[in-house]
């Protein structure tokens, strides 16, 4: 099972669901067989420069953040459900 959950924080039209279907596409490629969950955000600059001074310490905004749980496929454990992490897409800039 791949759970992907794709959450829109702007008033643009994103294709949710068509990104949804791709991501877990990919996913499945990449990780055959495993329990999966990942969330993906589009927001906007506000938002982004938010989060990229909390975390990053930077105040501006940025077109992506990732916060990945692991830091390359290897060292992902063989838990029943994995949790990816976050991607968070600037959608100002890139949609």
């Amino acid at each position: 099972m791949i759970k992907v959950n794709t959450i829109n924080r702007t008033r643009k039209n994103i294709d949710l669901l068509g990104i949804t279907k791709t991501s877990k596409a990919r996913i499945a490629q990449l990780l055959p067989n495993k329990n999966i969950y990942m969330e993906i955000i589009f927001a906007g600059n506000l938002y982004l420069k938010k989060i990229n001074l909390k975390y990053r310490q930077k105040n501006m905004s940025t077109n992506v953040l990732s916060f990945p749980q692991w830091r390359d496929k290897k060292s992902i454990p063989s838990f029943s459900l994995i949790n990816l992490g976050s991607i968070v897409v600037n959608a100002s800039m890139t949609v």
